[in-house]
């Protein structure tokens, strides 16, 4: 390429300016510059030689050029090594066993004990100037000075330690399996930890580390980030550069080259943490461990949806039998409302009847009022019928030739029933025959019917809280009563009698008789016990005489 004075040289030569004229015969005009041209084909042949002198100048400085590029990418490490230091400088410091292992803090302590071993003003008591001893002294201070400068300034440290002698190699599973996996890959890693941007890089460890631990090692390493500067990998140096735009471009190759061997770095740090992980024996366990927990949590999860259906499945059944149980609650509730309503309706039948039976007997003097209320007592809601039929023959006895006697007659056939069934019930049947064969056959025997059910312990509890819950004044309280007992022993399944109001109304009247009665057997005590209390006690009787001896001839005198 053309130098700077030399582009500048032609591009002058290139403005020089011609004369002009005005004749138009061309040996004229010829004739007439050749004066003129004189000085400057002088001019133009002196820079044309001077040309030819410049580049065969800068022929040979190429050729110089070319040669030093050639022995650039000759040098090697311990050419560019000479560079930053001529000597080592971790052995100058004492540091040699340390090396990229020192830390700041050992470099200033070992500099700051050799400068005062190796200071001149301290050697200056003891030898001559210009001894030999001193100039050597004076050398070995001056290479101390500048092993710690390279050493405290990061940047060429780096650069330093990055042409330090290494090893980029990487153990293989045959390796691993000769020395041991952590003997062969511990080392590797302990070395490669040098290169860390980033401080506190995990090493290997043992085999008993915890899982986290090693997930730590791992996760570090696999983004590990490295500083290692490939100053080696340089082709040009840009101080030989012969101007701003040769440097950079000789820069930008080195950064091409560089970065090459930066991702090198990166992938061959990359296999071998990949290479490690496929052969460490924890990364095995975690793996085993991991798939007997995934092995275990898919159990657990099949077990818990087989739980979560089973008891889906229990509660639509569930739900079924409650549905079922419901329904049938709801039947019997029906079934009882309509018994309820049957029994009304018979015991409505039956009061309309009883009052007939009384109304006659009443009016035309039949009988007594105990004799009419104990056919009308012990007459039932589902014999009502038979009832009326009573009813009804005694109207017609009362509109025949002898009215009172006919229908005394019936009346008197209806009670001898009622008796002779009553005996019956009392008295138990001999020789298996059921005790309404003892009753007389005929038309009083229907009035007896079926007895009423006994009251069970449940139904005596329900009427006490059904009175509780529908007090006096209610509406039909005594329907609802019943009804309140038969839907609620509906309810707990128990044996239900169909009990109606009648009853309802006949069970209250019983059981108030009773705590009447009782409360009048406690007060006739109470007050026989304070008529005992009252009354003063009696004197005692005198024992009668005794009788007198008899006489002699057998006289007695008094009395025997």
């Amino acid at each position: 390429l053309p130098t700077r004075r030399r582009y500048r040289r032609r591009r002058y030569l290139s403005m020089l300016s011609l004369p002009t004229t005005s004749c138009g015969d061309a040996a004229v005009v010829c004739g007439g510059l050749s004066p003129l041209l004189e000085p400057t084909l002088v001019l133009l042949l002196t820079a044309t030689q001077q040309d030819e002198a410049e580049d065969d100048e800068d022929a040979a400085d190429a050729g110089a050029a070319s040669a030093a590029a050639s022995k650039r990418r000759a040098r090697g490490k311990a050419d560019l090594r000479m560079e930053l230091g001529k000597n080592d400088p971790y052995a100058l410091l004492e540091l040699d066993h340390l090396r990229w292992r020192a830390t700041a803090d050992d470099v200033r302590k070992s500099y700051r004990r050799l400068v005062l071993l190796h200071h001149p003003d301290k050697k200056a008591a003891t030898a001559e100037e210009g001894a030999p001893d001193a100039e050597e002294d004076d050398e070995m201070f001056k290479a101390i000075s500048d092993a710690f400068e390279l050493l405290s300034t990061p940047k060429k440290r780096r650069e330093f330690d990055s042409l330090d002698e290494f090893d980029d190699t990487v153990p293989t599973a045959d390796d691993a399996a000769a020395g041991g996996f952590f003997g062969t890959f511990g080392p590797v890693f302990e070395r490669n930890s040098r290169w860390s941007e980033r401080g506190g890089c995990p090493l290997l460890g043992g085999e008993d580390a915890p899982d986290e631990t090693v997930a730590a090692f791992y996760n570090f390493w696999f983004d590990f980030q490295s500083w290692r500067d490939f100053a080696d990998a340089d082709e040009f140096d840009p101080n030989d550069a012969g101007f701003r735009e040769e440097k950079r471009w000789m820069e930008r190759q080195n950064e091409k080259l560089r970065l090459k061997r930066r991702r090198e770095e990166k992938a061959r740090v990359l296999n071998l943490v990949e290479v490690s992980y496929s052969l460490d024996p924890r990364v095995h366990a975690m793996q085993l461990r991991e798939k007997e927990a995934r092995a275990n949590a898919k159990a657990e999860r099949n077990r818990q949806k087989a739980a979560a259906r089973n008891a889906e499945a229990e509660a639509k059944q569930a739900a079924a039998e409650r549905a079922e149980a419901e329904a049938e609650a709801e039947r019997a509730r029906a079934d009882a409302a309509e018994r309820r309503r049957l029994k009304e309706r018979a015991a409505k039948g039956l009061r309309k009847a009883r009052g007939r039976l009384r109304a006659l007997c009443k009016e035309s003097r039949l009988c007594e009022e105990e004799e009419w209320e104990k056919l009308c007592g012990n007459a039932t809601a589902e014999r009502s019928d038979q009832l009326e039929t009573l009813c009804a023959g005694l109207e017609r006895d009362l509109a025949g030739p002898e009215p009172l006697a006919a229908a005394q007659a019936r009346l008197r056939e209806a009670l001898a029933a009622v008796d002779a069934a009553t005996e019956a019930e009392a008295t138990p049947p001999t020789g298996g025959e059921p005790a309404a064969a003892a009753a007389p056959a005929g038309g009083g025997s229907a009035l007896i019917g079926e007895r009423r059910a006994p009251w069970t312990e449940t139904e005596l509890a329900l009427l006490s809280k059904g009175s509780n819950k529908f007090p006096g004044g209610v509406v039909d309280r005594w329907g609802r009563i019943a009804d309140f007992i038969n839907v609620e022993v509906a309810k707990l399944q128990t044996e239900s009698h169909g009990r109606t109001a009648d009853e309802v109304i006949a069970k209250t009247r019983d059981l108030r008789k009773e705590l009447e009665k009782r409360a009048a057997r406690q007060r006739e005590q109470r007050q026989q016990r304070a008529a005992a209390a009252a009354t003063p006690a009696a004197p005692p009787k005198a024992a009668p005489p005794k009788p007198a001896p008899p006489q002699a001839g057998g006289a007695r005198v008094g009395g025997p």
